[in-house]
């Protein structure tokens, strides 16, 4: 969780660099249009001068750069919201072709491909409440804060309006399809039911 909130202060300082720097290229060109000596001290430069305003953002730039890059790349600092949604399309997507496509995966397997595929693992809570069944989740997670329910109603009320009776296969389903990111985001259709067979622990 410390990684998580490290990056997610490092976006506000790339963002809050970023707007201080546009500031000062707009005061200083009106500092110049106005004609003014200096500001504070310091002699203003034309906005026009795109090396000065690149120097300006370039560090809050490679900041915001950097936290894309491990977000996309290895899933780090991804908020709660993504790392559901990266377990409900690419983590389903991924069992499917390891393991086959099943209703449910154990909990091994969802471990290992989240490690070997480099996947957010800051909320593998919800992993497990996706693809293993009730008794499984409840015998590994019987401190968990949430209930099994609850977290599965929690993933069903983002991405599929509610409907809680999603498993491994469908799920897999949705994470084949083409453009399966934008459609788990916008709300199922009402076909996240069903399943497959079950699958072993390969």
């Amino acid at each position: 969780m410390f990684v998580n909130q490290f990056i997610l202060v490092s976006k506000m300082v790339g963002y809050a660099w970023c707007a201080v720097a546009l500031a000062i290229t707009w005061v200083s060109d009106w500092a110049v249009i106005t004609e003014m000596d200096t500001i504070f001290g310091y002699s203003p430069f034309d906005v026009k001068d795109s090396y000065a305003l690149a120097w300006l953002l370039f560090p809050g730039a490679v900041v915001l750069l950097a936290c894309y890059f491990l977000e996309k790349r290895f899933g780090i600092g991804l908020t709660k919201r993504s790392a559901q949604k990266q377990y409900v399309t690419k983590l389903s997507r991924l069992l499917a072709m390891r393991y086959g496509k099943s209703r449910q995966y154990t909990q091994g397997q969802i471990k290992r491909t989240i490690k070997e595929y480099r996947c957010n693992s800051s909320y593998i809570i919800y992993a497990y409440a996706a693809f293993l069944n009730q008794e499984e989740f409840q015998a590994l997670n019987q401190n968990a804060d949430a209930s099994y329910h609850e977290l599965r109603d929690e993933l069903a009320n983002n991405f599929f309006d509610g409907n809680a009776t999603f498993d491994g296969a469908s799920l897999a389903d949705l994470g084949l399809c083409d453009g399966a990111g934008d459609g788990a985001s916008g709300g199922g259709d009402g076909s996240v039911g069903g399943g497959g067979d079950g699958g072993g622990d390969g």
